[in-house]
């Protein structure tokens, strides 16, 4: 029993894993999970291009084999960090596979799932610094040549006051030093407006990383929020006297992730008859309709028992009518509900018009259905 267990906790973790590279394969920026000594668990396609590395090399890594700006043990030290702030932003460099670093910043979330995990957005601003570093460095030579223009002007001044018994000479020299130093002046002003325009370009292009950054929040928000919603099933009460409000809890948040307008919840009776255990957005009286189902007047059962998976589709279609509530719905999801190896029941999300659920909401219904039939086992419901 104990071994069973074991093998199904990591399925959850695995499949959990997945639901988070899918979610962020499609990202502009580099996506990274780590465990609390560092070690790469998933990585996107971006990060693999930026550093170098394959996916099934980076598996293999530990972050202080790429962390280029900072010691081992210093890395060691930023990850108790992490777990005590819960997120940061830091700059840094990783050294990539051919040896060359490259500057990038980073946003990091930590949450206390699964043993505890780090998860990180990277972008790479090595052409930013470059830029910044050549503007600095103009920068100081246009002072350089401001200050010996200056230097060679007051030595010109202690000159003019050493000679000024050569009065003819002495202007004739000051009117051409004068007409020099005017022309001096407009090249610094020149150079003084290119400074500005320099600086002008950096404002907008912290400007547009702000945004992309501000893009990258967003996307961690919705990774964090789908977390939350995995550890809010694992805080369920586990025992039969919660039963009810184990239920009901379940199916709000299996509808609150799709924002779908009317569930039910059903429990298998065997041989093919369904019993409502819970239903929400459904008018008074309807649900006596559907009380009890079975697979010869729903055809949707019969591909749910075969298959034993997520399924989504019209209502139609599936032969799915009498779940219809009089005609409202057309679209509907249903997630499997497992008892071990059989079908235990399913959570039924209808929707009042025809609607697609994107992808990787629908990935991670599966994976939400997993943890809700560990939840409603243990709680008594799925017997």
């Amino acid at each position: 029993m104990k071994k069973t267990r074991n093998n199904r906790d990591q399925d959850l973790i695995e499949r959990t894993a997945s639901i988070y590279h899918s979610i962020a394969h499609d990202s502009m920026d580099g996506f990274l999970i780590l465990d609390m000594h560092g070690q790469f668990l998933d990585v996107n396609d971006v990060y693999c291009r930026m550093i170098g590395y394959s996916r099934g090399e980076l598996l293999k890594m530990n972050l202080v084999d790429v962390e280029a700006a900072e010691k081992p043990q210093n890395v060691v030290k930023f990850m108790r960090h992490i777990k005590r702030l819960g997120k940061t932003r830091v700059f840094t460099q990783h050294r990539k596979k051919n040896g060359t670093i490259v500057e990038v910043e980073i946003s990091v979330n930590y949450t206390n799932y699964l043993g505890g995990l780090v998860f990180a957005t990277l972008r790479d601003i090595t052409g930013i610094k470059k830029t910044e570093n050549d503007q600095f460095r103009n920068r100081a030579e246009s002072r350089k040549k401001m200050e010996g223009k200056l230097a060679d002007s007051y030595r010109h001044s202690e000159n003019q006051d050493q000679s000024r018994k050569v009065v003819e000479g002495q202007l004739a020299d000051s009117y051409k030093h004068s007409k020099e130093e005017a022309e001096s002046r407009k090249v610094i002003d020149g150079q003084l407006a290119d400074s500005y325009r320099h600086s002008e370009n950096q404002d907008q292009s912290r400007k547009i990383v702000e945004g992309q950054l501000a893009d990258s929040y967003k996307y961690l928000g919705t990774i964090n929020r789908k977390i939350t919603l995995l550890l809010d099933i694992e805080k369920l009460p586990r025992s039969k006297s919660h039963r009810k409000e184990t239920i009901d809890y379940i199916l709000s948040l299996a509808m609150s992730i799709v924002n779908a307008p009317m569930g039910y919840l059903y429990s298998s009776k065997g041989r093919g008859t369904f019993s409502l255990l819970s239903y929400k957005g459904v008018e008074a009286g309807q649900e006596e309709k559907i009380k009890v189902i079975t697979s010869r007047k729903v055809g949707l059962l019969k591909h749910l028992l075969r298959e034993k998976s997520l399924i989504s589709g019209d209502i139609k279609r599936y032969e799915a009518e009498l779940l219809a509530s009089d005609n409202k719905l057309e679209y509907f999801v249903t997630l499997p509900l497992s008892k071990g190896t059989a079908l235990g029941g399913f959570i039924f999300l209808g929707f009042n018009k025809k609607h697609t659920v994107a992808t990787q909401d629908l990935e991670f219904l599966d994976v939400f259905a997993m943890h809700a039939s560990k939840a409603l086992m243990e709680a008594g419901v799925l017997e």
